[in-house]
């Protein structure tokens, strides 16, 4: 598995955590990390329980445009 499929299932798992501990509600909230000049971001307008690895997008610190890798 890749380092990028490991912090997408990350982002998922503590996201559902920060739900399942009411932290927050609805789509109110993000969460994100960063992998060396990609930060993985969540998705606008889901709440952090509906996020799939496919909806995590990655943005280029340099040039702040979307990743596709």
């Amino acid at each position: 598995m890749s380092e990028k499929e490991i912090i997408k299932k990350e982002l998922i798992k503590y996201g559902n955590k920060m739900v399942g501990s009411r932290l927050v509600a609805g789509a109110g909230g993000n969460i994100s990390v960063r992998l060396g000049e990609v930060v993985y971001l969540s998705p606008s307008g889901y709440a952090l329980d509906e996020m799939t690895e496919e909806s995590i997008t990655g943005v280029s610190i340099d040039s702040g445009k979307m990743r596709v890798h």
